[in-house]
């Protein structure tokens, strides 16, 4: 037993762990969950209490370590995304165009084909009720306007006029002083070749859709930034 404990401690020690509950209340039975990560080699592990608070079975879900990666890709990857749109922001502020990064970013989306508030939304990531604002001011500035649908009157297609095209054509995709083009260039063409085909595997293995990254792959060396195609999509 002893053999088992510690095996699961150094296969485990740097995860963490998904555990569920059993709770006998006078209301009934009940589930409850949390997470907890496996303390010392004896098998003890680290919760909350309230998680575990009267409980009358406890079990335990041992990933190996993916649960915690899986967490420090999303978080590395967000952090990405924010120095992206950072600097984007800074690119659009000093060519005075009075846009957003992400009135920006549903302009280039429109570029590419026409979309709803709310299929704007399910590709992008915000709300509609944050986009209709977003979309009110681009309207406003003559970049963008809404159409109609012959075949749906309830739907309310945008679409990107000329003056927003001539905005797009101001801003390359990549910005010569963008920081991601710069932290790829520090880490030399090997790494930068493995981060990108090690990306494209995730994407590939996380979405089960091959295709989404032949279209991005395709898209960018078209001389095009590819549209988002899924929900929480950043383009």
């Amino acid at each position: 037993m002893d053999v088992v404990l510690a095996d699961m401690y150094d296969r485990t020690k740097d995860s963490i762990e998904f555990i569920a509950v059993q709770q006998n209340t006078g209301l009934g039975t009940g589930i409850a969950s949390g997470s907890c990560w496996v303390w010392d080699k004896e098998g003890h592990l680290v919760t909350n209490n309230h998680v575990v608070e009267g409980a009358s079975q406890v079990l335990v879900q041992f990933g190996d370590g993916l649960g915690a990666r899986a967490l420090e890709v999303r978080i590395l990857a967000a952090i990405v995304n924010k120095i992206a749109e950072r600097d984007l922001q800074q690119c659009l502020d000093e060519q005075n165009v009075g846009i957003s990064a992400l009135q920006h970013r549903v302009v280039r989306l429109l570029s590419h084909r026409t979309a709803t508030i709310t299929e704007l939304s399910r590709m992008m990531g915000p709300s509609p009720a944050t986009l209709v604002g977003v979309v009110d001011a681009l309207e406003r500035q003559g970049l963008v306007k809404r159409g109609y649908d012959p075949d749906d009157r309830r739907r309310t297609p945008l679409l990107l006029t000329e003056s927003g095209r001539e905005v797009l054509k101001r801003f390359p995709p990549i910005a010569s002083g963008d920081s991601v083009m710069r932290g790829l260039s520090e880490m030399g063409e090997e790494a930068a070749q493995q981060l990108l085909e090690l990306l494209r595997a995730l994407v590939t293995a996380a979405t089960q859709d091959e295709d989404r990254v032949k279209r991005v792959h395709a898209a960018v060396y078209a001389g095009t930034s590819p549209a988002p195609t899924g929900e929480g999509a950043h383009a």
